[in-house]
């Protein structure tokens, strides 16, 4: 055996290389400790940048909203969305030293000042309820152009620290990388001195590579979960592109960042028309100011606002949409957008007030009708009724909606007897669509009392089938007392009849008995007698 193998198979080497390794697992930690800070501090500056334009973006839009719905509702944390936005710089200062960073801010301050002087100006104005002169201060082309000249700088300012962050983090990993490679390959030589040495030395190079194999299939793993989310991902985006309803996503100032095809439809305006404009496009004018307040105030509490409005499409056409609106905050709470979700029901309104009108003109007829009106089901049961046929038979109009009629009101007939259902001429109607007329039947009130009617009894249809009928019918009491009377009186003046057609055959009797005795006597007839039927007497 060689010094050399001597020496790696001896105790020495193992605590020699240990110590090396010791050493170096030390320099692997301290690198790891940076590694996790950077990344920490690159994590805490990215969502600083964030909130830092979103602060930014809230304090102009506070102001802009205050004036323009004439509410200084929106101004009540202007004051803690700037202190909030200092705090949030200064915390970004102080994790990135980077001295052309620090210039960079520093010329950005004097735009800043300008800009923080207008809008102290412009809640100032509001403040007297200038509103208007508010308004046009922040709304000024000028004051928009050094806006989005700061918004750019800063977001760019920003963008280089985070920049400047991560290449760091990325040096550090770079090192750690490194460590890591170093450490492995001490590792290596220690796991091979201790193969030499000890048996378990080797177990435990053994595990280790379970070990390895493990990492890498929760790396599979990790892979499989990343590609089956992507997926997810796309498939989500093709919902939203393919949804039945108009879907519009704004940024905290109502900016329209994104709609899908349906909105396009609805609306007339085509994608690349609509983003970058504010949902102002859609306004028709013609909705009340409180509703857009209501509507602000409520998703600026971060809760969900639904509602109708009136809008107008880019041909000028007027639309009523059905409109859910839902705030979307990032992970601190803060709302950085929001989603809506519009459906077109002009048509629908259209059709409703239509059926309302109809509605109402069908309850005029029935309720101004002067006869008995009621529809009956297939199965013979009240559909409606207007206020003449329930007053009638003695019923209000909502007692008789649902009962079977015939059980109801015509179960007997005139002479008391029943009246089989299978009988009855309306069941021919409504069951078998076969009309009728009757003259003569009785109906029943609901004390028990009946009286005369005459009916029509028509079959109702819809799409050529039959869905029941409908029955007209008026009370014919008054018509059966004067056909009563008139029957009398016919029989009266027969009596009558007979009587004087008795009386005047007797008297030519008699005229023929005198004539008779005066010829017997020699003499002429006194009496002339016209030769008649006397059968027209008797009729």
């Amino acid at each position: 055996m060689t010094k050399s193998s001597r020496f790696l198979s001896s105790g020495k080497s193992l605590v020699g290389l240990s110590v090396v390794l010791l050493l170096g697992f030390g320099g692997l930690f301290y690198v790891d400790g940076e590694v996790k800070l950077n990344a920490e501090r690159l994590r805490i500056m990215t969502i600083n940048a964030e909130r830092i334009l979103n602060a930014d973006r809230s304090m102009t839009a506070a102001v802009r909203l205050a004036a323009s719905l004439e509410s200084d509702h929106f101004l009540l944390n202007y004051q803690n969305t700037q202190d909030t936005k200092y705090a949030l710089l200064e915390e970004n200062a102080r994790l990135q030293k980077n001295e052309h960073v620090r210039q960079a801010m520093g010329k950005l301050v004097d735009i800043q000042d300008e800009i923080e002087g207008t809008e102290s100006e412009a809640i100032s104005l509001i403040d007297q309820e200038k509103w208007e002169e508010a308004l046009e201060l922040v709304t000024e082309p000028s004051f928009q152009r050094q806006k989005g000249i700061y918004r750019a700088s800063l977001s760019g300012v920003l963008r280089e620290m985070i920049q400047i962050s991560q290449e760091q983090a990325e040096k550090s990993d770079r090192l750690a990388e490194i460590m890591q490679y170093v450490v492995l390959c001490m590792f290596g030589l220690l796991a091979a001195i201790g193969a030499l040495y000890s048996r378990e030395t080797r177990r435990s190079l053994g595990r280790q590579t379970e070990l390895a194999k493990s990492l890498e299939a929760v790396n599979e793993n990790l892979e499989q979960t990343v590609s089956e989310r992507t997926a997810e991902l796309r498939t989500l985006a093709s919902a939203v592109d393919q949804n039945p309803s108009g879907i519009v996503i704004t940024d905290v100032e109502g900016c329209i960042e994104y709609v899908n095809p349906r909105f396009s439809e609805i609306t007339g305006y085509a994608a690349e028309e609509a983003v970058g404009k504010t949902t102002q496009i859609l306004k028709s004018g013609e909705m009340a100011p409180e509703v857009f307040e209501e509507m602000w105030k409520t998703i600026l509490s971060g809760n969900l606002w639904s509602g109708l409005f009136k809008n107008k499409r880019k041909n000028g056409e007027i639309f009523w949409t059905s409109s859910s609106i839902s705030p979307v905050a990032d992970e601190d709470g803060q709302l950085t957008h929001f989603v809506g979700v519009i459906e077109d029901i002009t048509e629908k309104l259209d059709v409703e007030h239509r059926v309302a009108e109809s509605e109402e003109r069908t309850r005029l007829i029935l309720s101004s009708a002067g006869e008995g009106i009621f529809g009956l089901s297939p199965d013979g049961e009240v559909t409606f009724c207007n206020h003449v046929a329930a007053e009638m038979l003695g019923y209000r109009e909502e007692e008789l909606l649902g009962v079977k009629m015939h059980a109801t009101v015509h179960h007997t007939r005139a002479d008391g007897s029943p009246y089989p259902p299978e009988e009855c001429p309306m069941r021919g109607t409504y069951s078998k669509g076969v009309p009728c007329e009757i003259q003569d039947e009785v109906l029943w009130r609901s004390d028990g009392s009946s009286f005369p009617v005459e009916y029509s009894s028509l079959p109702m249809r819809k799409d050529g089938e039959l869905v029941g009928s409908v029955v007209v019918f008026r009370d014919i009491t008054e018509r059966k007392r004067g056909e009563t009377v008139l029957v009398d009186k016919m029989e009266e003046l027969e009596k009558f009849s007979r009587i004087a057609v008795g009386r005047e055959l007797r008297m030519i009797e008699l005229k023929e008995e005198i004539n008779g005795l005066l010829q017997q006597l020699g003499r002429d007839a006194e009496y002339e007698i016209a030769d008649k039927d006397m059968t027209t007497f008797n009729r």
